[in-house]
């Protein structure tokens, strides 16, 4: 399972029979975390429905800092800190221009979703008793790491609640449900994406750059 969240943290890009309603949804969802532009989330992640653990993001216009297992990930928006806390590595590298999903990049996860993939509306869904809008998006590279992404928006809120990707090398379906999302108040937070060699002092750097 190890090995799905791994290609899922690396090979992802965002690469998808478009209609109005699923313009507009997605057009309100931008719209929505620009206002917000700093806000952290807790998710769970569920990789082929085994519950993989808890990881949580923060995300400072186009910054960001995630912590899931034993990785974390730093960017300031233009590079980018892989850091293996198991294997003691760190890979440093550009921020891919089609890098967007929330486990690799979430400050670029929803903001190219018609530029890459097709999508369209498909019905609403309750689910613990909530509303949501669900999207269907395929990818219009065939080559993508993700083919199909299947989108829950919140009705009451426009939000995120569950991104499901079904990967195309591995046929795996890793699914992330966020459970909150929260604007950021706090300064520790907001520098959270900052990355500091000193943290890291015996890892080995491997840089792409």
């Amino acid at each position: 399972m190890k090995y799905v969240i791994v290609l899922l943290l690396t090979l992802i890009s965002y690469s998808g029979f478009a209609d109005e309603k699923s313009d507009k949804l997605l057009s309100n969802l931008s719209s929505k975390l620009k206002v917000l532009n700093s806000y952290k989330a807790v998710f769970n992640v569920f990789v082929d429905e085994e519950d993989i653990g808890v990881g949580e993001y923060s995300v400072n216009g186009d910054k960001f800092y995630i912590e899931i297992l034993d990785k974390e990930i730093y960017s300031d928006g233009k590079v980018q800190y892989d850091v293996n806390n198991e294997d003691s590595e760190i890979i440093v590298d550009n921020v891919g221009a089609n890098s967007g999903d929330v486990l690799s990049n979430p400050a670029n996860a929803f903001n190219e979703l018609s530029t890459h993939y097709t999508h369209k509306f498909s019905q609403k869904i309750d689910l613990k008793g909530l509303k949501y809008d669900l999207i269907k998006l395929v990818a219009k590279d065939a080559d993508a790491g993700v083919k199909y992404v299947d989108l829950y928006l919140s009705v009451i809120s426009g939000l995120p609640y569950k991104i499901v990707y079904k990967i195309n090398d591995t046929e795996s379906v890793v699914e992330v449900i966020l459970n909150k999302i929260v604007k950021i108040e706090s300064s520790l937070d907001l520098d959270k994406y900052k990355f500091k060699r000193s943290d890291y002092k015996d890892y080995e750097y491997i840089d792409f750059r």
